[in-house]
């Protein structure tokens, strides 16, 4: 993904921190 990890978190891997 090109959106950073702190996007990613709530985006793509919710519950990731």
């Amino acid at each position: 993904s090109s959106l950073p990890n702190e996007a990613v978190c709530e985006k793509e891997k919710p519950g990731v921190t």
